[in-house]
């Protein structure tokens, strides 16, 4: 049995119904090979014009075919058979058609087929010519013609007997074409997705085409506009701001997929190539350009506090917290949870756009994990997201209609865990849900996906809704006593009773004010010393960051240190929050000292 190996251009008609009915005037090659590769041949009007020999190695499967592709393209251009001509020089001829080399025909071949190199060429061209003889019509493609909707695609014709009679498409409602004479095209453009078919009458036959009409799996712009706050993304916060960027600007089909490849730097932004694909669609690919412009970040103020921390330690698939985002404001995550189950789970942050429109929200965001240190991710967490936070670096987050997205997702193995804040404010009037859930895979499409009907019909909060920022006054009188303020001792309790122990998440801007009545000056300092157990700290101090190292009970650090001269006062503002992991209260205290 011989395998066909496909052709372009010169096709057979068939009557309506598809039977073949060979009319004079069409003309098709064709390249095939029997399954042992041992000989190849080119076939036209049914006939074979030439065969060639070899052995398994000599791919004369793929020459047979290039032979075929050249033919067919010098009778798209009416070649003629006084356009074909054989020149020798030598052990080898060649087949020339209208100008364009067709065969080399060397020794070894001339004596697999019994021949000498002229010879063999000689009688190739004779086939050749007689197939020419007749007029013909030549169409491109022959056989099926995809077309994505929304555009248009060329059926091209040539040949020597002229121009089609016409041609009609089945169904009018999937596609419509028009003939262009002058062009020698039928135009075809795609109305739905469907397939139907288009029939080419020539003198006395017709020929069926098939329109594969369908979209594409997204549609990807050449570029997309990323607002930028404040200081340079970390690696993490770019990836995903460029990625659910690119995404929301490609708008994937239904269960079409979209891979981001990593953004590279270029001038004034990033290149992403970005692939779609997915059943019933085409697929596509190309190279979208991110440009980055530079946004002032939104004021801080008090923020609304979401705590996902209950329960600590997870044994199987839940949703851990689900609460509204505020409006007209800015909500602050904090999320913490260890993987307790005997497999794997996948832990996620989601953020759902139940609205009709787009969302943009600005976010500023940090999370650490997985790890099986939970004093690590935590301090982690907290401090990149308080240097993010405090120098404004974050960016415009565009959430499509009913679509949700993947703020982070993590797979945690048993025992490990996850931990991180965000900051989330709504630039427009938006209905966005939040979420922390542990999930025993995460969605195949990934990042952005449907928005569950529960969340429409039903969106019942978790109650983990908390006052995220607290003020705190702390004084001292030089040769007097100690301030202290001992942070994360009391009780957070909301209005639904809920209670949050440690202030985990609470933003704490403590004013520190020394006063010195005396006559010589002194060195104030901020010391931390930890109260519950093992911790570590974070702080934003006049513009910068200050970490502690880990600290025991029996331990302190100063974590802030200057001058205040006779007769003066002294103040700098502390803003800090309790890090998960770590083990609070721990104690603050504003002391000073005389030389």
């Amino acid at each position: 049995m011989k395998r066909v190996l496909g052709a372009l251009a010169l096709v057979a008609f068939a009557v309506a119904t598809g039977s073949a009915q060979t009319v004079n005037c069409v003309l098709q090659f064709e390249a095939s090979r029997p399954a042992d590769g041992l000989s190849a041949q080119v076939t036209g009007r049914g006939k074979v014009i030439l065969r060639l020999r070899g052995s398994a190695g000599d791919r004369l499967g793929e020459r047979a075919q290039t032979v075929a592709d050249r033919l067919n393209q010098v009778a798209m251009a009416g070649a003629g058979p006084g356009d074909v001509v054989v020149k020798t020089s030598r052990n080898r001829a060649r087949i020339i058609v209208a100008g364009d080399d067709i065969l080399a025909i060397d020794a070894a071949l001339a004596k697999r087929c019994k021949s000498s190199p002229a010879g063999l060429a000689q009688t190739w061209a004779e086939n050749l010519k007689a197939v020419f003889k007749e007029p013909y019509l030549t169409l491109s493609p022959y056989r099926e013609l995809l077309v994505p909707v929304g555009e248009t695609r060329l059926l091209r014709w040539g040949g020597t007997c002229g121009k089609p009679d016409g041609g009609e498409i089945a169904d009018g409602a999937i596609a419509t074409s028009q003939m262009e004479v002058e062009q020698k095209v039928f135009a075809v453009w795609a109305l739905q997705p469907g397939t139907t078919a288009l029939v080419v009458t020539a003198q006395d036959g017709r020929h069926t085409i098939t329109l594969v009409c369908k979209k594409w799996a997204a549609q990807i712009p050449a570029s997309s506009q990323l607002q930028v706050s404040g200081g340079t993304l970390r690696r993490d916060s770019l990836l995903q701001a460029v990625e659910s960027l690119v995404r929301s600007a490609a708008r994937p089909e239904p269960n079409a997929q979209l891979n981001c490849a990593e953004p590279i730097a270029v001038s004034g932004g990033y290149q992403v190539r970005v692939e779609a694909w997915g059943d019933g669609y085409l697929p596509l690919a190309r190279v979208h350009r991110v440009e980055v412009q530079r946004i002032p970040a939104p004021q801080l103020t008090a923020d609304v506090l979401l705590v996902s921390n209950l329960p600590e330690k997870v044994t199987e698939p839940a949703v851990l917290l689900r609460e509204a985002v505020a409006e007209g404001g800015s909500t602050r995550l904090l999320w913490h949870h260890v993987n307790l189950a005997d497999r794997a789970l996948w832990m996620a942050v989601l953020l759902h756009n139940l609205a009709d429109s787009d969302a943009r929200v600005h976010f500023t965001g940090a999370k650490a994990g997985p790890s099986t240190d939970e004093i690590f991710a935590g301090h982690t967490a907290a401090t990149r997201f308080l240097s993010d936070l405090f120098s404004g670096t974050g960016y415009v987050l565009t959430i499509p209609p009913r679509t949700s997205i993947e703020l982070s997702a993590v797979k945690l193995r048993p025992f490990e865990l996850a931990s991180g804040l965000a900051r989330l404010v709504p630039l427009q009037q938006a209905q966005l849900i939040i979420e922390v859930v542990f999930k025993q895979r995460r969605a195949q499409s990934g990042f952005f996906s449907s928005v569950a009907q529960n969340l429409h019909d039903n969106p019942n909060t978790s109650g983990f809704e908390f006052e995220g920022d607290r003020i705190v006054d702390l004084r001292h009188t030089v040769g007097g006593g100690w301030g202290f303020y001992s942070l994360g001792k009391g009780i957070d309790v909301n209005s639904r009773g809920r209670e949050l122990a440690g202030s985990y998440g609470v933003l704490h801007r403590i004013n520190a004010v020394v006063e010195n009545p005396t006559n010589q000056p002194a060195v104030v300092e901020v010391v931390m010393r930890p109260r519950g157990g093992i911790a570590r700290g974070t702080f934003w101090i006049d513009g910068k960051l200050v970490e502690t190292p880990m600290l025991t009970n029996a331990s302190e650090q100063v974590i802030y240190r200057a001058m205040v001269g006779a007769k003066s006062t002294y103040s700098v503002q502390v803003a800090t929050v309790p890090e998960s992991g770590s083990h609070y209260p721990i104690l603050l205290t504003l002391r000073s000292w005389q030389r």
